[in-house]
């Protein structure tokens, strides 16, 4: 919505428009939009339309614009994730937030890829609403369940183990889970 009223031209533009193409599934039109254009954060968007992650990696530290910047290490963190490829993600993380602290509360998860269970980024989140005057509270149950993967670890909680339930009630179907706690080989009910 942004640069509807630029010109088709206008090659800054071209790049917001071929990113959030992309971010749309619309691939071929990220591309099209982009291919062409020689300004680093195309090219960017071009290597993260191709998958290409060590090219993506070597343009983004050509940019200059601190909000393509900005932009550019969260969807090169998100293809790191999707690639397996999350090391050093603590020391980049940090980087970013230490650069950008306003923003903490929304960059904190897509920069913490291995760190999706752990209470951090909730409570960066808790703490963003209270200062809007929004009160927000954990469900007891999810509390629970993030307490004990912090405890043994998260690969045990994978979200296709975790069911809400009608009446605010959270299964956990896992077996190394239930094993783990020491609870018999059965469905595991925790009530919120």
């Amino acid at each position: 919505m942004a640069v509807a009223g630029l010109p088709a031209t206008d090659e800054r533009a071209r790049v917001v428009r071929a990113r959030a193409a992309l971010h749309l599934y619309r691939r071929p039109y990220a591309l099209a939009l982009s291919q062409d254009l020689d300004l680093p954060e195309a090219r960017a968007v071009v290597a993260l339309a191709q998958g290409n992650l060590p090219e993506a990696q070597a343009v983004a530290q050509r940019i200059r614009d601190p909000l393509a910047i900005l932009i550019t290490h969260v969807e090169l963190e998100l293809m790191r994730e999707r690639y397996r490829r999350t090391a050093g993600y603590q020391e980049r993380r940090d980087v970013l937030l230490g650069q950008h602290p306003d923003y903490a509360a929304l960059l904190y998860v897509p920069l913490s890829s291995d760190e999706w269970f752990q209470p951090a980024s909730h409570e960066l989140i808790r703490r963003q609403l209270g200062a809007l005057g929004v009160q927000a509270q954990e469900d007891a149950a999810i509390k629970l369940v993030r307490m004990i993967a912090s405890k043994l670890g998260q690969e045990l909680f994978i979200p296709s183990d975790i069911e809400r339930l009608p009446g605010g009630h959270t299964v956990v179907s896992n077996v190394e889970a239930a094993a783990a706690l020491g609870i018999p080989v059965a469905t595991i009910i925790m009530y919120g």
